[in-house]
């Protein structure tokens, strides 16, 4: 084969001795024009200083220098590396007080494997010493990366030069694919506060960031900028990059709309380095009038009484969403605003009397008629609350294969939300026009969502990225457009061809925001390029557009642990008003309800209580003083989670974002984040805790899968590594293998619910999904479901009253094959509790005389969760109970 393959190379016109093409690019490590250089990109801590050090190496080729603080790399993505095939990684290096573990890594795109080279020399006493480090890159990867770095705790300096990735074998020889080199990136004189459309006419004052590549002292530079056709001012560049200009009393001219010219250059100097233009719209200013009374970050009170009269008058202070609408039943009420001939409030059978709409600063008439007596009225100021992918089902509403249709968003979800944002606008038309006119009639504002990835598209393409955001799903329609998958961490180019793309569209009437998939994990770092992309989405929409970091809550062990994603908000917060101090505003908190094992899922360990860590969420976003005064809070795709989570997520934004509440609600209705019911709830410690009847030898066995629950499997999320790999494995028998245990601390009278995984070895073995019997092929009453034709598992609980209609196997609507992910089934028993105590008991026969399938069937078992049901009341447990509520779209609704 050998041979074979120097056959091939010499009828190239190529030898192994001639193949010496260095695959890495820009080893001079030239700039990129933003502070990085080109081609590479670099994890920086705020104790590292990294960049080009300006000396030689013992060759003459510039030197790269590393001044490390924690955990840093200098990585080059993007590599073409063949499978089996060996390289050389070859360096001059100079090094002094290395901590360890700094070296080569070659890895796959997300470094999920990698390989490794010995350390460098911790000192070479100021002499450059040469490396070289042959090996093998990791095997399937689509992508690769070169790294040099520590990937753990170091400390010391690292300089490096002529820096070389060469392929030894005829093979790596044969399949040289270089990319092309990176064009440098744009460099742009970034407004950062306050927002465009927020200037101040009546003393114009702005502050301005220029993040490029200057020759010499920043500080020998200034910035200035013209608004309109006179009026001028220049303000010098500070250490941190930054000039404050000031402008006066801006002219008539001047007071609606104007272009805003500013560029750098250096003092005294004639002409600019550097311009860019701004169209400006300006937003009016709000009429003075009563503040209202604050009742949480979220909500301000605008007018409220007992009994209202059939004339109100209340005050906006600013434009945006207003809450009104009567706090108890108030069934043939009719409400219009300002003498417009629609009501905003009319009756509508099983929904409340109430609206959200969005209205201009100033004062407003209500009319009411025929308002309850004796029925409190209320008015609020409310924020952007964002509903991502409601469902619009004509169906009825389903708790076993879950999905939140028409009847339930009519009865939970309208009460919660102001802004609909939806995938595929453009698709189904029929049903589309019906879905905007429900939301429009009742004043919610339709947005709609584009899927970009968070590394494309690729470098240089910002005609290509404005295309894409023109022709989005909706964006044509007129909607605005949220793109999402926007990474705190994506690599610099898409972040600054991006914001390239976004700036043009800042004057338009519709914004454009930003979704950012990491935020719970990460904060902006990187001035140089996120402070753009910040400005460029808020300033969109002249001065509408918001940031949606995602941040999910994650069940944890540890309660502490599972809590730390408050303080990383924070952090967060902190990142963004610390590049662009007009953003302040302009966050709108986003967390999704991924919480069944078997897709991603952030029910991470069955000993909690989601519900909680949602309610705390929420809350301390509303209280807390330090998140000042959010955008507003988004949640969806409900379809990923069970009922009880779904209502419960509903009834928790609503109770903060639109009633204004302040007081602990999980702890009001008996939540707790530990509930203790259960011990050993995902086998950790064997079956211990467990009491196990053996249907035969061998038929209950701890088991540990490697795998199967926090890297892959299950899909938990943000958990420890091995969370969710030991189970109880049920090989069946000749008679039924069972294992039980006692539930403790129940209340009784509360309802209780009970869940479970169970998954067939044959399934996880070969990776493919769990093969489902639909609900219409078989009546999903009795405990008896089916995967590959054969019975899995089931549970009751002696000891309690259960709920025929609440119990049965969970199939979560949604099914995603090209992810590879295996779906489980999900068992649930709710149950109203008798006594203090229960017994659950969890086997895999049909019933004590039917197995429901072959002997040998091996099943696995964990995660099992027992919990409070959420309930309101009695009235709400026969809706649930019947699901018989008419869903039609039809005169009356």
């Amino acid at each position: 084969m050998r041979i074979l393959l120097l056959m091939l190379l010499a009828a190239a016109g190529l030898s192994a001795a001639e193949c010496t093409t260095n695959i890495l690019l820009n080893c001079s490590f030239s700039p990129d024009g933003l502070g990085g250089i080109l081609d590479w990109s670099f994890r920086a801590p705020a104790t590292t200083r990294i960049g080009r050090s300006g000396g030689k190496g013992p060759d003459g080729s510039p030197a790269f220098r590393i001044v490390f603080g924690e955990t840093d790399y200098l990585t080059q993505r993007r590599l073409s590396l063949c499978d089996g095939e060996t390289y050389e990684a070859q360096a001059w290096v100079r090094t002094r007080a290395l901590a360890g573990g700094v070296r080569f890594y070659s890895c796959d795109r997300w470094w999920s494997k990698d390989v490794r080279s010995p350390d460098f020399p911790k000192d070479t006493g100021g002499k450059w010493e040469r490396i070289s480090w042959r090996f093998t890159p990791v095997a399937g990867a689509k992508e690769h990366s070169l790294v040099i770095g520590g990937r753990t705790g170091s400390a010391g300096v690292l300089e490096i030069a002529a820096l070389q990735l060469v392929p030894v074998s005829p093979g790596a020889c044969a399949c040289v694919r270089r990319a092309s080199p990176s064009p440098r990136l744009t460099a742009r004189i970034v407004p950062i506060d306050p927002l465009l459309a927020d200037i101040d006419p009546e003393n114009a004052k702005m502050t301005f960031y220029y993040p490029g590549d200057l020759d010499g002292d920043v500080r020998g530079f200034e910035i200035a900028a013209r608004i309109g056709s006179g009026v001028k001012a220049a303000a010098a560049l500070g250490a941190d990059r930054r000039a404050r200009l000031s402008f006066g009393k801006l002219p008539a001219s001047c007071r609606k709309s104007f272009h805003l010219t500013v560029g750098i250059r250096k003092k005294g100097g004639a002409g600019f380095l550097r311009e860019n233009v701004y169209p400006v719209t300006l937003r009016p200013r709000p009429p003075a009038g009563p503040a209202g009374k604050r009742l949480n970050n979220f909500v301000t009170e605008l007018f409220r009484s007992e009994r209202p009269s059939a004339k109100v008058r209340f005050f906006n202070p600013r434009r945006g969403w207003v809450y009104a609408g009567f706090e108890g039943g108030a069934p043939e009420a009719t409400v219009f605003i300002d003498g417009i001939a629609a009501p905003i409030i009319r009756p509508r059978r099983g929904e409340r009397s109430e609206t959200m709409r969005m209205l201009e600063a100033g004062w407003h008439t209500l009319h009411l008629r025929k308002a309850p007596e004796g029925v409190p009225f209320a008015v609020r100021a409310v924020k952007r609350i964002v509903h991502v992918s409601p469902s619009f089902d004509m169906k009825k509403t389903d708790l076993m294969e879950w999905r939140p249709r028409y009847d339930f968003t009519r009865r939970y979800a309208f009460p919660f939300f102001n802004v609909a944002s939806f995938y595929r606008r453009t698709r189904a038309p029929g049903r589309i026009s019906i879905e905007n006119a429900a939301l429009e009639e009742r004043g919610i504002a339709i947005e709609t969502m584009a899927g970009f990835g968070s590394s494309e598209p690729g470098r240089g393409e910002i005609a290509r990225i404005r295309g894409v955001l023109f022709h989005a799903d909706g964006w044509p329609q007129g909607f605005p457009l949220t793109i999402d998958e926007n990474g705190v961490s994506s690599p610099r180019p898409w972040r600054v061809n991006l914001s390239e793309a976004l700036w043009p569209m800042c004057d338009m009437p519709r914004e454009i925001n930003g979704m950012y998939a990491d935020a719970v994990l990460s904060v902006y770092t990187d001035p140089t390029t996120q402070t753009s992309e910040i400005s460029a989405i808020v300033n969109s929409g002249r001065g509408c557009g918001m940031l949606y970091p995602e941040a999910y809550c994650t069940v944890l062990k540890d309660p502490a642990a599972a809590h730390q994603w408050e303080e990383q908000l924070l952090r967060y917060r902190a990142s963004v008003t610390n590049f662009v101090p007009a953003a302040a505003n302009s966050i709108v908190y986003y967390f999704g309800t991924f919480l069944e094992p078997g897709h991603y899922t952030d029910w991470s360990r069955p000993e909690g209580d989601m519900k909680r860590l949602v309610c705390d969420y929420v809350r301390r976003i509303a209280t807390d003083p330090a998140f000042g005064e959010p955008g507003g809070i988004a949640a969806g795709y409900f379809s990923y989670t069970d009922d009880d989570m779904a209502r419960w997520l509903c009834r928790v934004v609503r109770y903060y974002a639109v009633e204004g509440g302040t007081e602990d609600l999980a702890g009001a209705y008996g939540f707790a984040y530990l509930p203790g019911h259960l011990k050993n709830a995902d086998f950790d410690e064997g079956l211990a805790h467990w009491k196990v009847r053996q249907g035969g030898e061998g038929g209950v066995q701890p088991l540990n899968v490697p795998g199967y629950g926090a890297s892959g499997g299950q899909n938990r999320k943000k958990a420890p590594r091995g969370t969710g790999d030991n189970v109880a494995l049920f090989t069946r028998k000749s008679s039924p293998n069972v294992i039980s245990q006692r539930l403790t601390g129940l209340k009784p009278g509360e309802l209780y619910h009970v869940h479970f995984v169970a998954a067939d070895e044959a399934d996880v073995k070969r990776g493919d999904h769990a093969h489902f019997i639909r609900p219409e092929e078989e009546d999903f009453r009795p405990q008896g479901y089916v995967t590959n034709g054969t019975f899995m598992a089931r549970a009751t609980v002696t000891g309690g009253e259960e709920i025929p209609e609440l119990t049965g196997l969970h199939i979560p609507y949604v099914r995603r094959k090209n992810w590879k992910e295996i779906l489980f089934n999900q068992y649930r028993v709710v149950f109203r509790a008798t006594a203090p105590e229960a017994e659950l008991s969890i086997t895999d026969w049909k019933s004590e005389r039917e197995p429901g399938g072959e002997p040998g069937r091996r099943i696995y078992v964990n995660f099992v969760n027992v919990r409070r049901y959420y309930v309101e009341d009695d009235v709400e447990l026969r809706w649930l109970t019947t699901r018989r509520r008419d869903n039609d779209f039809n005169s009356r609704d």
